[in-house]
């Protein structure tokens, strides 16, 4: 008696593709420079408009590096994990460079890590899950899926360090086809760099991890010990509390009270409040606006060590109760 189940299966089988540990890394990098660099390709493109062999080099030469990373992060079996890792990554980059204008940088990591779910669930929209898997998540699945010659850990000793040096090779003899005119554009268009993925997105974290080294137990200077509670905050039979509501999301030049052409705070207007109009923040992201929002650092000086090493109340001590 035939059994059907497994003729069947027999029948749809599709055999997997084997292929080299270097194959695999060149498929990545292309992948993740043709598909998922459309903003680092538009800016390439506005920068040398009318001539192809250098938008050609500039490419050549962050293709080199996006095998770079692929090589040092990812030696022998960390290959795949590796490789995945970075597809979602450029992905996700990608989707939010596209859509919002957002570039990864060291605070967009931060916020990353600090935001709060009602924040961050805003952004997880049936677009986003689609694109983001489709150009990402997919992709990162198919890593898996042929078979990889993996060589011995003999080989491998040697193999890994050629790898990354054929990679810096090309890198290098890439920019200094025409290093007069690379140096200049990648020391004057950050943004170039910042839209390159993975390379921004994995700076970006690493400058991130050292700064919260550097800043993990800070050294806080006090602040204001001399502070003295006024008349009638001394006089006060009960604790004081000072509440403040902090709407630091609010753009000024959508404020109503600041004569936006739709009124925008009707409830601010209709009370007797004091209105800042000249008020500037240190940065568009909540890890940056809000700490300096309640440093005594001006917008040119501040900085997230200088924050983290002065108290911020000056009167805390000196109020009663």
């Amino acid at each position: 008696m035939t059994d059907h189940t497994n003729s069947n299966a027999t029948r749809w089988h599709v055999p997997r593709p084997v292929i080299g540990q270097t194959v695999l890394t060149i498929l990545v990098a292309s992948y993740c420079m043709a598909v998922l660099n459309t903003g680092f390709w538009a800016r390439v493109i506005e920068i040398f408009p009318q001539s192809l062999g250098q938008q050609a080099l500039l490419g050549a030469a962050f293709w080199g590096f996006t095998v770079l990373i692929l090589e040092v992060l990812g030696p022998w079996r960390l290959q795949r994990p590796v490789a995945a890792l970075m597809i979602v990554i450029s992905a996700s980059a990608h989707y939010f460079e596209r859509n919002f204008g957002v570039l990864i940088d060291r605070e967009m990591v931060r916020n990353v890590f600090e935001t709060t779910l009602t924040e961050s669930r805003h952004l997880v929209t049936w677009d986003a899950i689609l694109q983001i898997g489709v150009t990402g998540v997919l992709p990162a699945a198919l890593v898996f899926w042929p078979k990889v010659r993996r060589v011995g850990l003999w080989h491998q000793l040697w193999r890994w360090p050629l790898g990354v040096a054929m990679a810096f090779a090309i890198l290098v003899g890439s920019l200094f086809m025409d290093l007069h005119s690379f140096s200049a554009v990648l020391r004057e268009r950050h943004d170039l760099t910042a839209a390159y993925q993975p390379g921004a997105t994995v700076y970006s974290v690493i400058r991130y991890a050292e700064q919260q080294w550097l800043t993990s137990d800070p050294v806080v200077s006090p602040l204001g010990r001399d502070a003295q509670p006024g008349a009638a905050l001394a006089a006060a039979d009960k604790p004081v509390l000072l509440v403040i509501f902090v709407g630091e999301t609010a753009r000024a030049q959508n404020f109503g009270l600041n004569g936006y052409a739709r009124d925008t705070t009707p409830g601010l207007s209709a009370r007797d409040v004091i209105n800042f109009t000249d008020v500037r923040s240190c940065g568009t992201s909540t890890a940056v606006s809000l700490p300096c929002m309640f440093s005594r650092l001006p917008q040119a000086d501040y900085s997230r060590n200088g924050f983290l090493a002065q108290e911020i109340c000056s009167m805390c001590s000196a109020m009663p109760g």
